[in-house]
């Protein structure tokens, strides 16, 4: 029984690592994803998740003597397995689609037209460019022909 909840704890802890990758990984990252205090949470949530299933996995493999192994323990290994596996699939490629689509919005945000008039009449800036301090005289330093 206690392999049965190692890999259910491994199958969650996965899950959650698949949203929290994309919780970070988004176009727009929610603002909550720059603050320390969640990133840490996570991080321990992750660790804390893969030791517990591991170690009730590691019991249930240091025990398997005592008592012997059903076939219904390992269908249920087996399932929860394949379960996982779907999910991990099925979350992954929704939490894509809706960062391609959050992409796609952010890409197609409407842009205001300029005239060339206003930007004629625009007197915000200096009329020469500022020179350049990198040279005596304002000119650029010539470049070194390759080797």
């Amino acid at each position: 029984m206690n392999a049965i909840v190692g890999v259910l704890v491994l199958a969650v802890t996965d899950l959650f690592f698949t949203w929290a990758y994309y919780q970070y990984r988004r176009p727009r990252p929610g603002r909550w994803t720059t603050w320390e205090l969640p990133a840490q949470a996570i991080c321990l949530g992750l660790v804390a998740g893969i030791g517990f299933g591991v170690a009730l996995i590691g019991q249930s493999l240091f025990n398997m003597g005592a008592a012997p192994v059903d076939l219904f323990e390992v269908g249920l290994i087996v399932m929860t397995i394949a379960a996982a596996a779907a999910s991990h699939v099925f979350l992954r490629s929704w939490l894509q689609r809706v960062a391609w689509v959050a992409e796609a919005v952010l890409v197609q945000t409407p842009v205001e037209p300029v005239s060339l008039a206003s930007l004629r009449t625009n007197n915000s800036g200096p009329e020469t460019p500022p020179q350049s301090h990198s040279f005596p005289g304002g000119r650029r330093r010539p470049r070194k022909k390759a080797a």
